[in-house]
């Protein structure tokens, strides 16, 4: 039935008003339009009115829960090729947000960050809403690409609305930022890397109290790698060291480090050490490491 239903509409793409884009598309043909692939989408011209292609974004996006992993990335690719090739639609009016309307709907999930600022280089991720359509792995992108990090009012920004996700996501998000921090090599300073590190570990607080040994290297591997130079007497105490063997796991991780630590954190660290050394009541040292 699509098949040969598009086949027709295909014909009459480039005239027909978007009033019977969304008609037929986003109505009529709700049921099969998860179908969709390339085959079917390669027979309408990406060469329309701004008005005609939003309306047809919009009737994708709506299907866009009931699709496929398959024909979601066809509908992407579509997308995406509109974009390159298509006719440029200029707004003088227009918003990060209905930018993403636009030109991706719900589709605009599956893009990068890099991606995105390609297509639209006035993209203000802090433009109301825009954040809560964005996934945590594109504003992990976003934190580093955007400078976001050099800005203690952005990160702070960022950071409630974060506070409002589920640790799962923050655990995304910072995973990414730190992939992409390693990876471009960024400078962050003393103020913004104790900032991030506090609102972090506050987040995920009562995971890390009760952490287990894997839970630990995952979160110093993966998510802490570049903060650790940042620790402070507050954000040690988020630990919650009830024996010998997670403190030297953990002093370990801080030692990786040292070299970037300020002699006032280096004091820190080795008060706290000599606190938890002592509430484990083993004379000021683990006997098993002794």
């Amino acid at each position: 039935m699509l098949q040969l239903t598009t086949e027709v509409l295909s014909s009459q793409y480039t005239s027909m008003s978007s009033e019977n884009i969304t008609t037929w598309f986003e109505y009529r043909l709700s049921t099969v339009i998860t179908q969709i692939d390339t085959e079917i989408l390669n027979g309408f011209s990406i060469q329309v009115g701004c008005g005609s292609s939003k309306a047809f974004v919009q009737a994708l996006s709506v299907a866009y829960g009931r699709t496929g992993d398959s024909n979601r990335q066809d509908v992407l690719d579509y997308l995406l090729n509109s974009l390159d090739n298509g006719t440029k639609c200029t707004d003088t009016e227009a918003t990060s947000l209905s930018f993403i309307e636009s030109s991706f709907g719900n589709y605009f999930s599956l893009v990068s960050y890099e991606e995105i600022i390609s297509y639209y280089s006035e993209f203000d991720a802090f433009e109301s809403g825009v954040l809560q359509l964005m996934t945590t792995t594109q504003i992990g992108d976003l934190f580093v690409t955007a400078n976001v990090y050099e800005s203690i009012e952005k990160t702070t920004t960022l950071f409630v609305y974060l506070r409002n996700l589920s640790v799962e996501n923050v655990n995304i998000f910072m995973t990414q930022f730190t992939e992409i921090a390693i990876k471009k090599n960024i400078s962050i300073t003393n103020e913004v890397g104790q900032f991030i590190l506090q609102s972090y570990l506050t987040i995920i607080k009562t995971h890390v109290q009760s952490a287990s040994r894997e839970y630990l290297v995952q979160l110093f591997t993966y998510r802490l790698t570049i903060l650790i130079r940042f620790f402070t007497t507050e954000t040690l105490l988020i630990f919650a060291i009830k024996d010998c063997d997670t403190l030297v796991l953990v002093v370990l991780y801080l030692d990786q480090g040292i070299n970037g630590m300020s002699l006032a954190t280096k004091n820190n660290i080795a008060a706290w050490i000599i606190g938890i050394l002592r509430s484990l009541g083993q004379n000021g040292k683990c006997s098993k490491y002794a």
